[in-house]
């Protein structure tokens, strides 16, 4: 019996088939075995390039992702947003974006009071989101 995985929902599940079955699933020749480092090898060897494109899509290996990322974060905030755009991408809505994006940047370089009130906000979610996870994981 060897086991044969599959997904579903993002969720990984496996099941065990015989052996036979399980060469005609994964359209293998009779010479290799399921569980063989051949198998592990040509699996690895065939996520490789996937894996380092994906580096250079998320970030990982490229330094000026936060570029981009940030123009289609404000494109879509503009548009999304209740408060910016409602559903509709108007120069007027990317200037609030932006200027508001701003005076929260100089807020950080003040220093002042009102960041010092949404640190502790954030920090107080976080613990709490925390402490649920822990919560359940019980």
């Amino acid at each position: 019996m060897s086991s044969a995985n599959y997904y579903e929902n993002g969720e990984k599940k496996s099941f065990y088939i015989r052996d036979d079955i399980f060469k005609q699933w994964y359209d293998m020749r009779s010479t290799v075995k399921p569980d063989s480092s051949a198998i592990k090898l040509l699996d690895y060897l065939l996520q490789t390039p996937q894996r380092i494109l994906q580096s250079f899509a998320t970030g990982e290996a490229a330094p000026f992702f936060f570029i981009f990322n940030t123009a289609r974060d404000f494109i879509q905030l503009s548009v999304i947003s209740d408060v910016y755009g409602n559903w509709t991408l108007t120069p007027i809505s990317m200037v609030k974006a932006i200027k508001d994006f701003a005076k929260g940047v100089s807020h950080i370089y003040k220093d002042d009071a009102l960041i010092e009130k949404q640190w502790k906000m954030v920090w107080a979610w976080i613990s709490c989101t925390w402490r649920k996870v822990l919560v359940l994981e019980k």
